[in-house]
C-alpha cells in the first residue's frame, strides 16, 4: 500500500500479505519526492507513441505504481527510498533503471530515457527482407 498525508508531502509503502489478515499495521510516513522522466528512441528519432512506467519499491517483488499514455513522460509522487523504474512502449524494447530518492532532492528529474529500438520496428517503411 502506498499511504499519503492529507497534504501529500508525507508518504509511506506498507506491504500486506494474506499472513496479516485481521492484524492491526501501522506505518511511518516520510517526505515525498516527485521523480519526472521522459522516454525517447534515438535509433527510430521519436518518442514512443504509447508508453508505460512500472515503480517497484526496493524489497518488494509487485510493481505498485504506474502510468501510461501517449506522452511518453512519467511523474510519480513517492516516499524517499529506493526504487527500480521500468519503462516500454510501442516499437521499443523495456528498461529499467533503479534510483534512490532523498528527502533533500524533492524534485528529481531522471532526465531522458534512451528505449532501444524494436527489432520490428526498425523494418517499417522497408522492404521485406528476402527469405
Amino acid at each position: 500500500m502506498l499511504i499519503f498525508s492529507a497534504d501529500r508531502k508525507l508518504a509511506g509503502i506498507l506491504g500486506i500479505s494474506k499472513a496479516d489478515d485481521g492484524k492491526e499495521r501501522s506505518i511511518t510516513l516520510g517526505p515525498t519526492v516527485r521523480a519526472r522522466g521522459r522516454l525517447v528512441c534515438s535509433e527510430l528519432n521519436a518518442k514512443p507513441k504509447w508508453a508505460n512506467t512500472m515503480v517497484t519499491p526496493d524489497g518488494f517483488r509487485d510493481r505498485f505504481a504506474q502510468q501510461m499514455g501517449n506522452r511518453a513522460e512519467f511523474d510519480f509522487l513517492l516516499p524517499a527510498g529506493k526504487y527500480s523504474f521500468y519503462s516500454y512502449g510501442s516499437d521499443v524494447e523495456g528498461q529499467k533503471q533503479t534510483a534512490t530518492l532523498v528527502a533533500e532532492n524533492p524534485n528529481l528529474d531522471l532526465g531522458t530515457i534512451d528505449l532501444k529500438a524494436a527489432a520490428i520496428a526498425k523494418l517499417k517503411g522497408k522492404s521485406a527482407p528476402t527469405w
